[in-house]
């Protein structure tokens, strides 16, 4: 279990940045990780590597460096910690939890509660590439405005033969200030060849009070699932919920992205429009990536026009944003923390529920550099324990 706490977590840390990256950036390069006894733990005393990365000034576009991808995988090199990096995988593992799995979804399929049988369909790896769950039908049948739900059935209806409206039309009605829904209806015109109706829902968008994708719903309703199912305890609950959540479908940026970049279309209208948005999203998420992607909808924008000084200036801006919460949480360690104390778990997963995404990594990485110059912490928290001891 511990080898997939690790993954889910890796997808964490790497969710804004690397879906940025994906959209955004056309020059990313992927570099081979160093080995351990790189110049990381050489030239750099991991105490002073902790409590000096909040100083650290990105340089526009450097992405994931050899260091990074480095203490990604590794954690902090400390000194005496090494047994806890580098495991083998044990044979079996993975065909054990599937079928924990299995057992835990045919127990919430029967259940009376709807949450419940949403939490099994979030749940159900056999059904997951399907258009329609029937326990989702059933859920959203009792519960027809749970906005999580009416999202997931919105992701998993793609393509020919699936109609998307009503879900669409129910889903602006349940949760109306969600930006990112109405980038969705945007996608759908977009693709669809309505740019005048693109235009009217990005407008919606703009004037949204906030931007949701539903994440720690997600892992809410998987992790009080598994609790009334399974014997895994609290932070394996958690994880495997961050897991699923990490992988849901996102809305359609790339679609809003390519007609903020279009030729085609006027760019008296889309430019400032893009920009409109993007600000937006900036300003009113708490969320690491859909901060993220405004970043984009702007630098798109000014691209646009051909306003190079613009665009240079909000390169750096995201920059700065994905050092201080992508990055800094893995230069400081606070990452392997997350993964290993289970205390500092639930106090990122409270401040994340409660005040969003980046209020929670900017306290775990708070938490991680007093924890590092604390003597009496076990400071091999700081190091990936890829197995159980």
């Amino acid at each position: 279990m511990r080898w997939r706490i690790t993954l889910a977590f890796m997808v964490l840390a790497m969710a804004g940045g690397a879906a940025y990256l994906l959209i955004v950036s056309a020059d990313f390069e992927s570099e081979p990780a160093p080995s351990r006894s790189s110049t990381i733990s050489e030239e750099v005393s991991p105490t002073a590597l902790a409590l000096e990365a909040t100083q650290i000034t990105p340089t526009p576009g450097e992405g994931l460096t050899p260091e990074l991808i480095d203490l990604m995988t590794h954690g902090l090199p400390i000194e005496g910690c090494d047994k806890f990096s580098g495991t083998q995988l044990e044979s079996g593992r993975e065909e054990e939890q599937k079928e924990e799995i299995r057992k835990a979804v045919q127990l919430l399929s029967v259940s009376g509660d709807p949450e419940y049988l949403i939490g099994a369909v979030f749940l159900d790896a056999l059904h997951e590439n399907e258009t329609s769950h029937p326990l989702l039908e059933k859920a959203t049948r009792q519960l027809p405005n749970h906005p999580v739900a009416l999202w997931h059935k919105l992701q998993h209806c793609r393509g020919t033969g699936c109609e998307r409206s009503a879900t669409v039309r129910a889903l602006t009605q349940a949760d109306p200030t969600n930006g990112l829904l109405w980038i969705e209806v945007a996608s759908e015109h977009i693709r669809s060849g309505n740019s005048g109706e693109a235009e009217a829902a990005l407008r919606r968008a703009i004037a949204s009070q906030r931007f949701d994708d539903y994440f720690m719903d997600y892992v809410t309703l998987i992790e009080r699932a598994l609790a009334a199912t399974t014997e895994l305890d609290y932070a394996q609950r958690v994880v495997y919920g961050i897991g699923i959540a990490a992988a849901v479908a996102i809305p359609g940026y790339g679609d809003v992205f390519n007609a903020c970049k279009s030729e085609t279309n006027d760019p008296a209208t889309w430019s400032p429009m893009c920009d409109e948005l993007g600000r937006s999203m900036t300003n009113r998420s708490s969320n690491l990536l859909s901060t993220m992607i405004g970043y984009g909808f702007r630098e798109a924008a000014a691209t646009r026009v051909g306003d190079a000084a613009r665009h240079a200036e909000l390169q750096l801006a995201a920059d700065q944003m994905r050092e201080r919460y992508l990055y800094r949480q893995t230069r400081v360690g606070a990452h392997a923390v997350l993964l290993n104390d289970h205390a500092v778990l639930q106090r990122y997963v409270d401040t994340f529920r409660a005040h969003g995404e980046m209020r929670a990594i900017d306290n775990l990485v708070d938490e991680a550099i007093r924890l590092r110059a604390d003597e009496t912490y076990d400071q091999c928290n700081f190091v990936i324990r890829q197995l159980d001891d």
